[in-house]
């Protein structure tokens, strides 16, 4: 069951990038949750991912602009 990874969104997010690697959604909560445990540049890679994936997902550019921006 999925509240076994539910310890935080951090873990949630790991655990359903194993699952949905393909998915621009994915890829994006997974940085967010990487850039709210203080690992900025490995969300970037995550958000470069997502924008991969699907070019036009105005979310994953937005969290670019917050890690720009958190520098």
């Amino acid at each position: 069951p999925r509240n076994s990874v539910w310890k935080d969104n951090y873990a949630l997010h790991k655990a359903q990038i194993v699952i949905s690697p393909q998915s621009a959604k994915t890829q994006f909560n997974y940085a967010m949750a990487l850039r709210d445990f203080g690992h900025a540049k490995k969300a970037e890679k995550h958000l470069f991912e997502a924008i991969k994936i699907y070019p036009d997902y105005t979310d994953a550019r937005w969290g670019i602009g917050v890690l720009a921006g958190d520098r």
